[in-house]
């Protein structure tokens, strides 16, 4: 039979609203008796009920967390570092994959809302959530912060990373390279993909290139996308007009690329230069290993879980709104080309 509060308080023969001051900690109890209840709690094996004590604290120490897909090693190397730290602050952690629908993102943060959570993560918010202003509902019902690329025009509180450098310096290494026909890939649903698009097109425009080829594999961030993005890249490069180099948003879009290229008996990067986003495990394994942008994600989560836990201690802040540089990461998938190949 499991050990009860009432147990504990019999025990050390003090009350049960002793006890519980102890464990929520939320009065002062003196030195003496709080060692006391301590020493009974370890030897009886008592477990605090987490659903009555949030009854009384009207905390309940739990944080929601919304991704696009956990699939994505991306996604899943920022939950990790998150739990992480959430669980050394005492918070336990509730993953909900939004599949990139904005719909699904609205009804898992009113699920999230009925479970009383402190606060929410949204990890790469759907951008017509943003634009619409749809997250103002749940503002005054839970702690939220949106972590993901640069929001234009967000007035909501962030963690981002700034990929319009990363990504500016991607383009212009291609271009030191020789590369004149860069094609972009891209998913849906995402702020991140419509920077990027919009960066593409104007280094496009800056430099007077007429090479405009980008590709959509709907949702970007499902392990389906390798094949998505496969077979698109398969008939991009049966063209005669074929990219020598292309601009994928995530590696795993870049690995179904790699399956194209492989499949076409093919090579990079002597037949076409590759460059992703993420940095993620995906770009060390690949062969070649990847080019890709840091978007460094150990100190994005980092900055989430603290700007997160402050604003559910009622802390006031400074800055409600970070954003993080980002880095060219230079492997082996990208090579210069001669002036033959691409005028």
């Amino acid at each position: 039979m499991a050990v009860t509060i009432h147990d504990v308080a019999r025990e050390a023969n003090v009350s049960i609203t002793t006890v519980s001051r102890v464990i929520n900690g939320n009065y002062p109890v003196r030195k003496e008796t709080k060692e006391n209840v301590k020493r009974v709690i370890k030897e009886l094996g008592f477990i605090p009920n987490e659903t009555a004590r949030s009854l009384i604290t009207k905390k309940t120490r739990r944080v929601g967390i919304l991704v696009p897909n956990i699939s994505n090693v991306f996604f899943s190397q920022i939950i990790e570092y998150i739990e992480t730290l959430l669980l050394e602050n005492g918070y336990s952690l509730i993953i909900h994959n939004t599949y990139g629908s904005p719909q699904r993102e609205i009804s898992i943060l009113n699920h999230l809302g009925q479970q009383n959570v402190e606060g929410v993560l949204i990890l790469d918010p759907c951008s017509e959530n943003v634009k619409n202003n749809e997250y103002d509902l749940f503002i005054s019902k839970m702690q939220m912060l949106l972590v993901g690329g640069m929001c234009i025009d967000n007035k909501y509180d962030f963690i981002a990373y700034d990929e319009r450098k990363g990504f500016c310096d991607a383009l212009q290494y291609l271009y030191g390279l020789g590369h004149r026909k860069i094609a972009f890939v891209r998913g849906q649903n995402s702020y991140s993909y419509d920077l990027k698009e919009a960066i593409y097109l104007d280094f496009l425009e800056k430099h007077n290139l007429n090479y405009n080829v980008v590709l959509r594999v709907k949702r970007g961030n499902r392990l389906s996308i390798v094949k998505d993005t496969e077979r698109e890249s398969l008939k991009l490069l049966a063209k005669t007009d074929a990219p020598t180099a292309i601009f994928t948003c995530n590696e795993l879009m870049a690995a179904g690329v790699i399956r194209a290229i492989d499949f076409l008996k093919l090579k990079i990067p002597q037949n076409l230069s590759l460059v992703s986003c993420d940095n993620t495990l995906i770009g060390e394994i690949t062969k070649p290993k990847l080019t890709t942008i840091d978007l460094k994600q150990k100190e994005v989560s980092e900055k989430s879980v603290h700007l997160l836990l402050s604003k559910i201690r009622g802390e006031k802040l400074k800055i409600s709104q970070y954003t993080f540089n980002t880095s060219l990461v230079i492997r082996e998938s990208c090579e210069r080309i001669g002036a033959y190949e691409w005028k």
